[in-house]
Parts: structure tokens; C-alpha cells; sequence
């Protein structure tokens, strides 16, 4: 039965025009840093290379904003959902396939620009070197967006408040933002300057665990709701 609702889900989203858009920045934000990427062909800089991929600024103000705007679309679910199974746990699938898959576009499109954008710029050859390393950093960022989104929804079926729900884990994100800038240990940004694997391995944990607190906890509200539409 629940089969039903990820093909339904999956339908919902291939229909949503909304996901063109972030679709488009998403692809415009990983091909953000060929300027930068190009200037350091000339010293190859690992730590600039990294910086440059991965900017902070570029990831808090653009892909992790456009993905917050994008989940406040996910809460949106079909009655026959809830008809097909019986239970509102089914509301809490629907919701999480459809955050969990419009974050995997948005993150595969700008992963995929962003490694086209190393090539072109050329510097195919740290990116082989690096090959491990980076597609650690590219799955941490999928985390990250994830962990977000979910703070997002979990407000957002609480106060019932888009705005506040936006606000809220935008805010999040920015002090997490704050934090690495002032050398403080974050757990978002710690991949801006990661001591060791073994740090972001640990932090990876901590963001998977945390979603699963976040989905049960969303799970919960939802069984004790008895509308769930948002204005």
C-alpha cells in the first residue's frame, strides 16, 4: 500500500512546476564557481579548491535557502493517501518521500553542475585526486539539506506558520553559519574546514540520527492533528 503513495508522490512531484525552478538554480549555483576555479588552475590550491566548491556563502544563501523554500511544498498530501492505508502514518510517508526526492533533485543537479564546472574549468585532475574526500563533502551537504528541511517541517506542523517555519530553520542555518566563522566547532558547516575524516564521519552520524528524531517527532504532531492544509 504504501507503494501506492511513493508512485503518487513521485507523480505530484513530476508535475510540480515549482521544481523547475529550483531545478535551475541548483544547476546555476554549481556552476557558480568556474570563475574562481579557473584563477586557480594556475596554483592548484587545495584548500582554495575545496573553498571554492564548497563556499559557505554560496551554500547558506543559495542552495540550503533554495531548499528551504522548495520543502515548503512537501507538506501537501493527498486524502486518497490516508483513505489507502488507513493510518495518518501514511501523511508522514508522504510528506518525507516527497522532501526526501525534491532534495535529492535539487542536491544531484547542483552535485552534478558542480563537478561539470571542475572539468571545464580544468582541473579534472585535483577532482580525481580528491575523488574520495569531495564525494564525502557532496554527501554531507545532501544531509544537511535533509536535516534543514525536516527542522523546517517539523515547525511548520507545530505553528502552522510558513513564514515562521522558513524563518526559523533559515535562522538555524545562518547561526550554524556564524558559529564556523568564528572558528567555533558546527555541526552544518563543519565541512567548510574538516579537522578529519573521522569529524565528518561522527557529524554524519549525528545529522542521521537527528533526522530520524525529526521524522518520528513530525509523526507524533501529525497523529494528534486533524487538519493538516497550510494557507
Amino acid at each position: 500500500m504504501f507503494g501506492k503513495i511513493l508512485k503518487q508522490q513521485l507523480s505530484l512531484i513530476y508535475h510540480d512546476r515549482s521544481i523547475i525552478l529550483f531545478s535551475v538554480l541548483a544547476i546555476v549555483i554549481g556552476l557558480s564557481p568556474f570563475g574562481q576555479l579557473t584563477i586557480l588552475r594556475k596554483s592548484a590550491d587545495m584548500s582554495q579548491f575545496l573553498t571554492s566548491i564548497f563556499s559557505p556563502y554560496t551554500l547558506c544563501f543559495g542552495l540550503f535557502t533554495i531548499s528551504l523554500i522548495a520543502s515548503l511544498n512537501t507538506e501537501k498530501f493527498r486524502l486518497n493517501d490516508f483513505l489507502i492505508t488507513r493510518t495518518r502514518t501514511s501523511i508522514t510517508v508522504s510528506i518525507i518521500i516527497r522532501t526526501g526526492f525534491i532534495q535529492l533533485i535539487i542536491w544531484l543537479l547542483w552535485m552534478c553542475s558542480s563537478i561539470l564546472t571542475i572539468t571545464l574549468s580544468g582541473l579534472g585532475n585535483l577532482l580525481i585526486l580528491t575523488r574520495f574526500e569531495i564525494l564525502i563533502l557532496y554527501f554531507y551537504v545532501y544531509l544537511v539539506l535533509l536535516l534543514l528541511s525536516l527542522v523546517e517541517l517539523f515547525i511548520l506542523t507545530i505553528i502552522r506558520s510558513k513564514i515562521i517555519a522558513f524563518t526559523t530553520a533559515f535562522g538555524i542555518n545562518c547561526f550554524d553559519f556564524y558559529l564556523s566563522k568564528i572558528k567555533i566547532n558546527s555541526l552544518i558547516y563543519y565541512f567548510v574546514t574538516p579537522k578529519s575524516l573521522l569529524g565528518i564521519l561522527v557529524r554524519s552520524i549525528i545529522m542521521v540520527i537527528l533526522t530520524i528524531v525529526f521524522t518520528v517527532s513530525i509523526n507524533k504532531i501529525i497523529f494528534k492533528k486533524e487538519f493538516l492544509e497550510v494557507n
